[in-house]
């Protein structure tokens, strides 16, 4: 037995002032510790009440036929009552103490039974009081009971007893401390000085984790996720900590993850470290598989695939790829095969950084795995196939586009990682300055005309349009999407993917798509002149139509609409404004420190001194060592003027375009790159990484 379920005082019964010693046997009954008395005493307020109730009601029946008084029968019938279910928690007890170690659902089944007895014993007891079938009482009591026990754990009662257990006080006197100071410091916001008042009383305890606890349950309260993980972080480093309250960090943290997803990539760093350290409670993977992946092979997989599908160690090389590109919130995951081995690497923030690669020996299982998670034939690996993939992650699930294609040594296999939460952005998120941002809400409340974004590929064009159909949806409005294919979901809008085995090309659905009677037209890419015909018709008849293009800058979309087909009066009448825009790495917050700027730097952006110090990120482990965390977009907002029609019709050349623009208030990617340096959120090499001079 652990010394944490150790006994921590004699246990003596008290009867009028002098003590009497029990037998050991009926010792070990009511022998208890803090979290057994806590947990009883929750059981008993439970149920207690309950049998009093029954053997009141039993009483209230049966005093007349039996000729006692009902002021005497009705009270002794309900301590009976009562005293069946005090005695049925002392067994529960009993039984959790007897069974320690041995499997917590086990212990689950077991107290259930127990409670099940109790209530048979209470409904045997009313059943002869009322006259009833004594079977049928048995039955009923039985029954009733075990359903309520069942419920309890359920509906809340397992994460009762874990808190029960973590807060149980003081192990060795058993007696609740007192907070009322810190939790004064909570309530009043002061959480800084709070936790170190828990922290002075652990130490005082000698690095006893409960004050820890106690304080990590009191401020996640107050909605303080962050701070409660790193106070089960501490708690955990305690030297007393065992395998089953290890179970009950790891359930507290998952716990916590689920009401908020932003602590995950913390929480997986401590559940990480739990499992190592326990690595026979089990409890403990299970809350880290949660959190990242937790995939198992099937026996349908086995039987439909082959040993490769289920081969153990590939599937668990696949989990920790999947799961580590899951926190370190990377877009896209390369896995290609070599001659000398299998190359992992993850897209974070635009750039490809390389992983740890899995052994030779596995590389073919790998690749295998995949292909039947994506529901795939691996027999079919010479030719390119596309599917996808819903793995469970944080407590929701996340969408992965794969692509596979044949190569040299083997497969190349990409894989897009969708995840709603991270791609529902928005327009204030996207990093545009104000002045733009009342340009796009002033052209988007029109009923027509077209709205393009442009850029190469991965510069952010989609999530700028979808952001842009959130802004515009209100429920009043029928939106339609065409989109290549359909990757996130829009609530309230009807989105469309484009089939070209099935004939279903961007030109087919939109011109079905018209005749539906929409208000708004997403379309995912203007790519030919019939598309590019339908889309500028539909802005001319009522629409508004909103669309990518591939250009370099705002400017060009107009003279790209005319290369693909546009009439050019056409194309200068319905396009109301045009947002090239790029994407650029953020500064990491957690390393971000200032340092002169390189003068080459300075020269290549045109700064001529104006600008003498940066923020940069120095690299941190959060940031994976690279000094940026995350992506902002850089923009060139173009909106068509009067004058600006007027010059392209005339046949103005393009840098008298850009002149014309830029006096009505337009800035180029490059200066809007700039401004961002300047306020520290990116440094001069992530503008000229992806701008070239105006």
């Amino acid at each position: 037995m652990s010394k944490e379920r150790e006994t921590t005082t004699a246990v003596e019964t008290r009867t009028r002032g002098w003590k009497v010693k029990l037998p050991g046997w009926l010792e070990r009954v009511f022998a208890e510790t803090p979290h057994e008395k806590h947990r009883r005493e929750a059981r008993l307020s439970l149920f207690g009440p309950l049998g009093a109730i029954a053997g009141l009601v039993g009483g209230a029946v049966a005093y007349g036929s039996m000729g006692i008084s009902s002021m005497v029968l009705m009270p002794v019938t309900a301590l009976a009552g009562f005293g069946i279910m005090y005695a049925a928690t002392r067994v529960e007890s009993l039984v959790r103490t007897i069974g320690a170690d041995r499997d917590r659902r086990g212990l689950v089944a077991a107290g259930i039974a127990v409670d099940a007895l109790g209530g048979g014993l209470l409904g045997t007891m009313v059943g002869q009081l009322a006259g009833v079938d004594p079977g049928v009482a048995l039955g009923t009591g039985a029954s009733l009971l075990a359903i309520a026990s069942w419920s309890r754990r359920i509906f809340g009662g397992g994460w009762i007893d874990d808190t029960v257990w973590l807060l149980a006080g003081d192990a060795r006197t058993g007696e609740a401390p007192d907070y009322s100071r810190e939790q004064e410091l909570i309530a009043d916001g002061r959480i800084d000085e709070a936790i170190e008042l828990f922290e002075e009383r652990s130490r005082e305890r000698g690095g006893h984790p409960g004050p820890l606890v106690d304080a990590a349950q009191l401020i996640r309260a107050r909605g303080r996720y962050d701070h409660a993980i790193e106070l089960y972080a501490r708690a955990m480093d305690a030297p007393d900590v065992d395998a089953r309250r290890a179970s009950v960090f790891a359930r507290q943290i998952l716990d916590i993850c689920r009401r908020d997803l932003g602590t995950v990539e913390k929480a997986v760093m401590h559940l990480e470290a739990l499992v190592e350290r326990f690595p026979d409670a089990p409890e403990t993977e299970w809350a880290w598989k949660e959190l990242t992946v937790g995939m198992s092979v099937s026996a349908a997989e086995q039987d439909a695939h082959g040993a490769l599908s289920s081969h153990v160690p590939a599937v668990r090389a696949v989990e920790q790829i999947l799961s580590e590109a899951f926190v370190a919130q990377a877009s896209d995951i390369h896995l290609e095969d070599y001659a000398d081995g299998l190359r992992v690497r993850y897209r974070v923030d635009g750039m490809l950084q390389d992983a740890p690669s899995p052994p030779r020996r596995i590389r073919a299982a790998i690749l295998a795995r995949i292909r039947v998670m994506a529901g795939l034939n691996p027999a079919e690996s010479p030719i390119p196939q596309d599917a996808r993939i819903r793995v469970p992650f944080a407590g929701r699930h996340v969408d992965i586009r794969v692509s596979t294609v044949p190569t040299l040594h083997g497969e190349s296999i990409a894989l897009r990682i969708l995840d709603t939460e991270r791609g529902r952005l928005e327009l204030e998120d996207l990093g545009m300055r104000g002045e733009d941002l009342d340009v796009v809400a002033e052209v988007v409340a029109r009923p027509d005309g077209m709205i393009l974004t442009t850029g190469p590929g991965g510069s952010g064009k989609s999530t700028t349009l979808h952001a842009i159909v959130r802004r515009i949806s209100s429920g009043r409005e029928k939106i339609f999407t065409v989109e290549d294919p359909v990757e996130y979901g829009l609530d309230g809008v009807c989105q469309v993917s484009v089939n070209k085995k099935a004939g279903l090309d961007f030109a087919n659905l939109l011109r079905s798509l018209v005749r539906q009677d929409p208000d708004v037209l997403l379309v995912g890419e203007i790519r030919d002149t019939e598309t590019a015909e339908i889309a500028t018709h539909a802005s001319l008849t009522g629409h508004l139509v909103l669309s990518t293009l591939h250009t370099t800058d705002a400017v060009s979309a107009l003279h790209r609409l005319v290369d693909i087909g546009v009439p050019d009066y056409m194309a200068v009448h319905t396009l109301e404004a045009a947002i090239a825009q790029r994407l650029v790495r953020r500064v990491c917050d957690y390393c971000a420190e200032e340092r002169p700027i390189d003068p080459a730097d300075a020269r290549a952006l045109g700064l001529n001194g104006e600008l003498g110090r940066i923020t940069a990120g120095a690299g941190c482990e959060r940031c994976r060592g690279t000094g940026y965390r995350g992506r902002i977009g850089i923009f060139e907002l173009l909106r068509i003027t009067e004058e600006l029609r007027e010059a392209f019709l005339a046949r103005a050349p393009r840098g008298e375009l850009a002149s014309i623009a830029k006096a009505s208030g337009m800035l180029s990617l490059r200066e809007d790159g700039l401004e961002k340096v300047r306020a520290g959120v990116t440094t001069p090499e992530e503008v000229l990484r992806v701008t070239t001079p105006a």
